[in-house]
């Protein structure tokens, strides 16, 4: 399995680069971001097809407990559910990271997972395609490396004492991830066709907010896990540490 960067046309297939570059000249002058891009039905599957059999490199930002990391790496990724962040809370208190009374009160207070409150995030794992947000625009992830437990856990507490102590739980982590690029059930924000001809057309903000709906991403897909201190984290200056 050939395994790519949306935004590092160096990593990709000879075929997938000829192709990117035929539908790419079709578009200059078109737009300044990947989201401009309005491609055609016949450029999008000449894309696709181009894609089969190639994978893309994603990335999962979140703050972890080391238990929690442990059984990313024997397990994988769980999409969202409710058993997912019981489990998560479970966890924290049975290692004495958290009493019961906090676990009780940020499980009662937690985000509805169903889209009762606009955005829905049941039975997904959320990811971004392309490194570009990490580099320019760190404000986009900074809650989810900051904050433990993730946005459904957190986000009713950012003002609180409770906030702060999820503050100090965890460590900052990226977990990259081999995401297959033709599955109609994921949904891509841009579309990769989009990221694609972005990055031929020189575009330097290409990347992607990606879900991956439905399964879960096995264990021997995930690629690596970066912390601070390590090597890839040092390539983004304003990451939090």
């Amino acid at each position: 399995m050939t395994i790519i960067d949306v935004d590092d046309c160096a990593t990709w297939t000879a075929n997938l680069e000829r192709v990117v570059q035929s539908v790419a000249e079709r578009y200059e002058g078109s737009g300044s971001t990947s989201s401009d891009l309005w491609l055609t039905d016949d450029d999008r599957a000449t894309i696709l097809a181009a894609l089969d059999g190639v994978s893309i490199r994603v990335f999962h930002a979140s703050r972890l407990l080391p238990f929690e990391l442990d059984e990313i790496r024997r397990e994988g990724l769980e999409p969202a559910s409710q058993e997912l962040f019981a489990g998560k809370v479970a966890g924290a208190v049975a290692h004495g990271l958290l009493c019961p009374a906090e676990g009780t009160e940020l499980l009662r207070s937690a985000e509805p997972l169903d889209g009762s409150d606009g955005a829905v995030r049941v039975a997904q794992v959320c990811v971004s395609a392309g490194t570009a947000v990490y580099r320019d625009a760190p404000d986009a992830v900074r809650p989810l490396l900051q904050s433990w437990g993730g946005e459904v856990l957190y986000f009713a507490h950012e003002q609180d004492g409770l906030g702060k102590r999820l503050h100090e739980l965890g460590t900052p982590t990226i977990i990259e991830v081999s995401l297959p690029s033709v599955r109609a059930q994921d949904l891509w924000f841009p579309d990769v066709e989009q990221c694609l001809v972005g990055t031929v057309l020189g575009f330097s903000d290409v990347g992607s907010n990606v879900l991956i709906c439905g399964s879960a991403v096995p264990p021997e897909d995930i690629l690596a896990v970066h912390q601070p201190g390590g090597e890839w984290w040092r390539q983004f200056s304003k990451l939090p540490t």
